[in-house]
């Protein structure tokens, strides 16, 4: 059996991650929408932990909750 979550819905799992990839995901939202996805994949990594995006999405200039440390790693700030 799967778990699947539908990313414009809040999570149906409690579960703390260390690394999350969302790659190639969030070019398909508008602004709006990354920030609130991103806050809910926020809920679920760790402080100081490492969230993977793709090399084509650029949202994250504007969004304050990570900070860049390569092109596509980001990590949460505190």
């Amino acid at each position: 059996m799967r778990n699947m979550s539908n990313l414009m819905e809040p999570f149906k799992f409690n579960w703390i991650f260390d690394i999350i990839f969302c790659r190639n995901v969030l070019i398909y939202f508008d602004s709006k929408n990354q920030n609130k996805i991103l806050d809910q994949l926020m809920l679920h990594l760790v402080p100081n932990g490492f969230l993977f995006t793709g090399h084509s999405e650029s949202f994250m200039y504007h969004y304050k909750k990570t900070k860049l440390i390569s092109k596509t790693m980001y990590r949460k700030v505190l």
